[in-house]
């Protein structure tokens, strides 16, 4: 029996090991028989499962989100590997698993990454707008929540520790790219990268994966970041009102098009900065985690690649 990672898995490997449900469906066979067919995670990937005996009892016994111990092979069918399941249950408490163990960790070290954040705060140069981001940060509760939130469900920087990785890589592009230009309002354009994702401390989830809260679902991190930020600026009485109003812009804009959820489209310098830098961040993020992930001797391309309508080029070995 093995207990490798899903990445790891081979064709005929035997499997007895934990996984996290991310799906379930009852299909029927040509038979007219149920069968069970389920998506499974642990912090390397994904990887399909079907169980065709006692497919009913498994559905009706575990739910998505749950952490199942299963035993079954590593088969393939249309080229793709998947777990033929012999045997499936929840996970009991005397398993000793630790739900977080099947959710990617970011590999850097996030108590340096959070020095860096208040270095970046403390090197702001308006008093209420540096006043306006400790009032945030410096919320044990909330600041806990935005070092261990993902950046995304699937695309880039998913993983524990991708929203505090993605936002100071953000924030460097912008200081990098603001040397550049004339007349770019630094405090305003660093506070907006700094605070355009907030949001997604409510809109994902990590309850044995990544996926979408109820209320992240229905509003969406643009609009949840904004009223968090907005309701912060309330409360600093010398913070001018046109700079909350550009600051609270930049975080309705950075989605750059309404097609991409912005509610609004970048009308400020800095706001067209940071929607460059957003984009620019997650778009090479994600295809060297495709480019990492894929790569292999004697493959040139990756998989089809539906989200973006591509294959992305590996490169030579």
């Amino acid at each position: 029996m093995t207990t490798k990672l899903i990445h790891d898995l081979q064709l005929g490997d035997q499997v007895l090991s934990f996984f996290v449900l991310r799906k379930k469906e009852l299909k029927v066979k040509k038979d007219g028989e149920p069968f069970l067919s389920v998506e499974l995670g642990d912090k390397s990937g994904r990887i399909r499962g079907t169980a065709w005996e006692n497919a009913q009892t498994y559905y009706s016994t575990v739910e998505v989100g749950n952490i199942v111990k299963l035993k079954g092979v590593v088969a393939s069918f249309r080229d793709e590997n998947y777990i033929n399941i012999e045997r499936l249950r929840k996970v009991l408490p005397e398993d000793n698993v630790d739900a977080s163990q099947f959710i990617q960790r970011s590999s850097q070290d996030s108590r340096i990454l959070s020095l860096r954040l208040f270095s970046v705060i403390d090197g702001l140069s308006h008093p209420a707008v540096k006043k306006l981001l400790h009032l945030i940060f410096d919320d044990i509760n909330f600041k806990n929540k935005f070092i261990q939130a993902p950046a995304a469900k699937h695309w880039h920087q998913n993983y524990l520790g991708g929203l505090l990785e993605h936002t100071l890589q953000v924030v460097d592009i912008c200081e990098k790219v603001l040397k550049n230009y004339e007349n770019v309002q630094r405090d305003i354009l660093i506070s907006g990268a700094l605070l355009h994702d907030v949001g997604k401390v409510v809109e994902l989830s990590t309850d044995g994966f990544i996926d979408y809260s109820v209320k992240g679902r229905l509003l969406g991190h643009t609009v949840i970041g904004y009223q968090f930020v907005a309701s912060k600026i309330d409360q600093i009485n010398d913070l001018p009102e046109h700079i909350g109003t550009q600051i609270l812009h930049l975080i309705l804009s950075h989605h750059g098009i309404k097609e991409q959820g912005a509610p609004v489209v970048p009308m400020t310098l800095e706001a067209i900065i940071l929607h460059a830098a957003d984009y620019l961040d997650s778009q090479a993020s994600a295809f060297m985690r495709i480019i990492q992930n894929e790569k292999e001797p004697g493959k040139k391309w990756s998989k089809y690649v539906n989200l973006i309508d591509r294959y992305i080029y590996l490169g030579e070995d």
